[in-house]
Formats: structure tokens, C-alpha cells, sequence
């Protein structure tokens, strides 16, 4: 039985509280759940621990083709086995190659324009004359 004056845990055949003095009113309703008694030795607090770094995420990487996860290591689905590159793909370094090419041409071009100016220019005006 719980005295309802001070919350305090009794025996069942009491007639008054042994803590508060207050007389037991008994009532055939059940009793309430039990709350905690308030106590004078408060229970150490916990220690705050920060919680623990979240562990890098690894990022699962599917085949394309068939679904199958792709080895992190070897770059290579594990079901069909097709190599994934680690790079750059050969069709976009092939691409890139090209582009450099011709942009080294388009500058070739345009330098030996500047330079062979003049004799292109006296060239122009000699063929210009023979063709009255």
C-alpha cells in the first residue's frame, strides 16, 4: 500500500502512515502505479560522453547493367564482371586528346599566318600581275 500524503511505501495492515503520521484512508479502488519516492541522497549524475564519430560512409556503387554491387577496390561488378574505370574513361580522355590536338593545329595556323605574311602578300601581288 502507498500513503497518499507522502508517497511512501507501507505494509498492507496499517491504520496510519509511519512517516507522515497521517491516517490510511482505504479504498477499494486499485492502487495507482507507484511514483518514486523523493529521496535525500541524490544518485550521482551521469558523466557526459561525447558521442562516438559516425564511421565514414562508403558508398555502394551498382552495375549498370546488371545490378550486381561494383568491388570498391578493383573498380569490377561482381556479378557480370565488367570493369569500371578508376579515372578518367577512355572515351572522354580520347575526347580530350582531340580537342588538344586540334587546338595546337588552330595555333600552328595562326603562327605561321603571322610569319608568312609578308611573302604570302608578295606572293599575292606577283600572281596578280600575271593575270592581266
Amino acid at each position: 500500500m502507498i500513503c497518499k500524503h507522502c508517497h511512501n511505501t507501507l505494509p498492507d495492515d496499517s491504520a496510519f502512515c509511519q512517516f507522515c503520521g497521517k491516517a490510511i484512508e482505504i479504498s477499494c479502488e486499485p492502487p495507482a502505479a507507484p511514483t518514486p519516492a523523493p529521496t535525500s541522497v541524490s544518485a550521482p549524475k551521469p558523466t557526459y560522453a561525447p558521442p562516438p564519430a559516425p564511421a565514414p560512409a562508403v558508398k555502394t556503387v551498382y552495375c549498370r547493367l546488371c545490378g550486381h554491387p561494383i568491388d570498391s577496390e578493383t573498380k569490377q561488378c561482381t556479378g557480370c564482371g565488367k570493369q569500371y574505370f578508376r579515372g578518367i574513361r577512355p572515351m572522354t580522355f580520347l575526347c580530350i586528346v582531340m580537342g588538344l590536338a586540334i587546338l595546337a593545329l588552330a595555333v600552328t595556323c595562326l603562327v605561321m599566318d603571322y610569319q608568312y605574311r609578308e611573302q604570302i602578300d608578295a606572293l599575292q601581288e606577283l600572281l596578280s600581275y600575271y593575270r592581266v
